[in-house]
């Protein structure tokens, strides 16, 4: 195995060889062996350790056993000790996932802070499996068939080529020790239901599983790159990035025989399913579809697709000239402005972000906040009122926008819808001597 372990880091991971690898070392048999490998590779290694504290004492143990082992090596040892069931709780997901989740946080703290360079996995071929079939369970894509990626931003996992019985011999016939983690045998995870009862009768009964399975494997991911290219021409064709959001072109799109399977890759990291996408597709402006993360919106010609905003609506009370800071980080500055010629001030002063009123029929405070229905305005060179909700409407503001457009008030008197409309009753006249100036930034 070891021959054959060294080509295969050769063939692939000549980059990481060269580097400093933190090894992701549990005490348990695959990282144990991967370590014995590596460092008869001739690899520069750091112990990479993570104490879950969610078997007591074990635990505790199995970090020992990993220092003990860097020390004898004379090999550099980062541990970190997480309580993972608290994480867990906190954000209302399972131990499994939140172990996760802590652990690769680490392995990156470590490379970001240059301690490795590269982080060595010891995932293997079963667990290749196990990750193909919890995945087709799940009605996954091409991607999540293609299992564990040998290589991922700064993660390399060396021995997926290998299975669990040829590490086995081999640590057995290098009398390696390891440590045994008791929650492996357990049948509560899916997982481990899966490595223990599923799986041996599949190989039971198959017994060319494992080769056969590594060669279906090196076929699906030579599919998926075919994909990938294939929605890279579709996402120059069919998408329009504008202010963060991706704007898909509806008539594009559905030149697409396949417009189900492209959507499935676009949105396959946003949680909205592309069945109901392609519904969408199909439905009135106006209607959306919407994930934790993510919102999908059928506006005129397009499909708008959004990461949701953190923000929160904007509400802020002004009681005098200065600049006012906006929850969102934006500013609004309020100028106090002689004139002499008002009409070469306003020539000027005016922009789409500035507000311009006469400052003797006003007084403080003003209030600026997000746009609500039932908000009227009397629009300069108007008589009469109009609506917001219309005034969005005949300036064609995409749906997903409108959200964001702010209103300055003064008592129950709009005086200025942000960017397009200001107020004809307290505008800049002949007779201004003073102006108040508004610009939001």
């Amino acid at each position: 195995m070891i021959e054959v372990f060294k080509k295969h880091i050769k063939d692939h991971f000549s980059e990481q060889m060269n580097a400093k690898i933190g090894l992701a070392i549990s005490g348990g048999l695959d990282s144990v062996v991967l370590a014995h490998l590596l460092k008869t590779a001739g690899a520069d290694l750091t112990f990479i350790h993570v104490n879950f504290n969610l078997r007591g004492t074990e635990s505790d143990d199995d970090e020992k056993f990993v220092s003990d082992l860097a020390r004898s090596w004379n090999v550099e040892f980062h541990s970190k000790s997480v309580e993972t069931k608290q994480y867990a709780h906190d954000r209302k997901m399972s131990t499994q996932m939140a172990a996760r989740e802590l652990r690769y946080a680490f392995f990156k703290e470590l490379v970001q802070n240059k301690t490795v360079d590269f982080v060595a996995t010891a995932h293997h071929l079963d667990d290749q499996l196990e990750t193909f079939l919890i995945n087709l369970g799940r009605g996954s894509g091409l991607q999540g068939l293609t299992g564990i990626p040998k290589k991922n931003n700064h993660i390399f996992r060396p021995l997926l080529p290998f299975t669990r019985e040829q590490i086995l011999i081999f640590a057995k016939s290098q009398n390696i020790n390891w440590r045994e983690d008791s929650s492996n045998a357990s049948k509560d995870y899916q997982r481990n239901a899966l490595r223990h009862d599923v799986i041996p009768e599949l190989k039971k009964h198959m017994p060319q599983l494992m080769d056969n399975f590594q060669e279906s494997l090196e076929y699906l991911d030579a599919a998926n790159n075919l994909v990938e290219l294939e929605l890279s021409r579709f996402r120059e064709s069919v998408i329009t990035l504008k202010n963060g959001r991706q704007y898909l072109n509806i008539s594009e799109l559905k030149k697409y025989p396949e417009t189900q399977t492209f959507l499935h890759y676009l949105l396959r990291e946003t949680g909205i399913s592309a069945i109901e996408a392609i519904k969408l597709l199909n439905s009135e402006s106006g209607k959306s579809l919407d994930s934790s993360s993510h919102n999908l919106l059928r506006d005129r010609e397009h499909l708008i697709l959004s990461e949701k905003s953190k923000d929160n609506p904007v509400d802020l009370t002004i009681n005098k000239l200065g600049t006012h800071e906006l929850t969102s980080g934006r500013l609004l500055e309020v100028i106090l402005l002689k004139t002499t010629d008002w009409k070469k001030t306003i020539a000027e002063e005016s922009a789409p972000n500035v507000l311009l009123l006469d400052a003797d029929l006003m007084s403080f405070p003003f209030q600026l906040r997000t746009w609500q229905n039932g908000d009227k305005i009397n629009p300069l060179g108007m008589r009469g009122y109009q609506k917001v909700s219309d005034i969005l409407i005949n300036h064609k503001i995409p749906l997903i926008d409108k959200q964001n457009f702010l209103v300055l008030r003064s008592g129950e008197e709009l005086l200025w819808l942000a960017g397009l409309k200001s107020s004809d009753r307290f505008k800049v006249t002949s007779r201004t001597t003073q102006i108040l100036k508004f610009r939001l930034q």
